[in-house]
């Protein structure tokens, strides 16, 4: 079973996201997205502009952008890094810009990743409600981020994980 361990907000400035897009279901992303991102080399090809990665985020393998919903289960994944506005992107890479603004930084534990995914909206816009924010859906995207200190050693240890998620949003007057 998932649980919160730790909400905190953030101001984000501008940046961009770069790596692999697909449209994508969430039944779909992990096997269509992660899958072929590790099989085609994403990673590496991102390391080169390295440099320019965001320096507000803990240190992480990757990460995964949804937004541009298109009912309940069709988006656009990109699956990549953050970097400054003025990073170069490599060739055969996607690139978005990100808006600056308030962003919710959420910490989900759970003995495996799917106990996560299953409940992670739930837990994450409750524990935006509750803290006197609310999720600012004309800039909405979600973002889930796989730290190597929360995720990638335990899963190595075979210990609870933790994944962040990154949502933006707007405080409740």
């Amino acid at each position: 079973m998932a649980e919160l361990k730790k909400i905190e907000y953030v101001e984000f400035g501008a940046r961009k996201i770069v790596g692999m897009m697909k449209m994508t279901s969430f039944q779909k992303a992990g096997e269509e997205c992660w899958g072929v991102a590790f099989k085609e080399g994403v990673f590496d090809r991102i390391q080169e502009i390295e440099r320019w990665n965001c320096k507000d985020i803990d240190d992480y393998i990757g990460l995964g952008h949804m937004s541009k919903f298109v009912g309940n289960d069709n988006f656009q994944y990109i699956i990549g890094k953050f970097v400054e506005l003025d990073a170069p992107v490599p060739e055969k890479m996607y690139t978005e810009n990100i808006s600056a603004g308030t962003v919710a930084k959420i910490w989900i534990e759970a003995d495996n990743l799917n106990d996560i995914i299953n409940c992670a909206y739930l837990i994450c816009s409750e524990a935006i409600e509750k803290t006197g924010y609310k999720i600012d859906f004309e800039k909405f995207y979600w973002c889930d981020v796989y730290t190597y200190d929360r995720y990638c050693t335990p899963l190595e240890k075979g210990q609870k994980i933790i994944l962040d998620y990154l949502l933006p949003v707007i405080k409740v007057p």
